[in-house]
């Protein structure tokens, strides 16, 4: 995939010449995500793009007889930021976390209804990233802020909507970016973060190994795997 201003471009291949499928948008895309969501009126799980844009447009597109469809559309009224799918309500299901340039998170079900909305102050969330970083097999969100401001929400009931504030720290200058590597030597969940003034950071949560597992059964992988468009549509023409 690729953002072209107003255009989101999908291909097939690192290496097409052209694009398989271009979306049209009033205004930037700013974010976009792929993965696997449980809709209310199918038993299977569904493939799904996320688009998000500057105007707060929210599409959910899936791929339907060799074509795009967009099967939900909804206006959030403000910029988006970024975009994941995973399960944060420890359900064993996938929700969608949506951050916006109001300060908030903003976690919606499959069919695009709220769940919860958490503010993120100071600053404005501007990347996140759904990862289990203390080894208790429920998933934190980490979010990177405009401030500098690196907060942790946490969830720690089976099926709930509840979250809170883990941790937090602060540099400089925004964050741009998350990832997360294992530490192969200590079996740490190593959190790596960085923004503009170019330096990059890594740190561990402390409590890492130190919780009991809760018994999830997910239905759905991680959002996070690299897998690539094409490739989760199983789509096979060549370009």
């Amino acid at each position: 995939m690729h953002f072209e201003l107003k255009k989101l471009l999908i291909f097939s291949r690192l290496i097409s010449k052209e694009p398989k499928f271009t979306l049209y948008y009033d205004s930037w895309v700013t974010a976009c995500t792929i993965g696997l969501l449980q809709l209310k009126k199918t038993s299977q799980l569904t493939r799904a793009l996320l688009v998000g844009t500057k105007s707060g447009d929210l599409q959910f597109i899936i791929l339907y007889e060799n074509d795009l469809k967009i099967l939900w559309h909804k206006n959030l009224s403000v910029r988006i930021n970024d975009i994941k799918i995973a399960d944060v309500t420890n359900d064993g299901n996938n929700e969608i976390i949506v951050a916006t340039d109001d300060s908030y998170l903003k976690i919606l079900d499959p069919e695009g209804k709220r769940l919860n909305y958490l503010k993120v102050t100071p600053g404005r969330p501007l990347r996140i990233l759904v990862h289990d970083i203390d080894g208790d097999n429920t998933n934190e969100i980490l979010v990177g802020g405009a401030d500098g401001t690196f907060k942790v929400f946490h969830n720690t009931s089976l099926n709930s909507i509840i979250f809170r504030l883990k941790w937090e720290t602060k540099v400089k200058t925004s964050i741009k970016d998350i990832c997360i590597s294992k530490d192969s030597e200590n079996d740490f969940e190593n959190i790596i973060f960085g923004g503009y003034n170019r330096e990059i950071r890594s740190l561990y949560d402390f409590n890492y190994g130190n919780k009991e597992a809760k018994k999830i059964k997910r239905r759905n992988p991680n959002s996070e795997l690299l897998i690539d468009f094409i490739h989760l549509f199983k789509l096979t023409d060549k370009v």
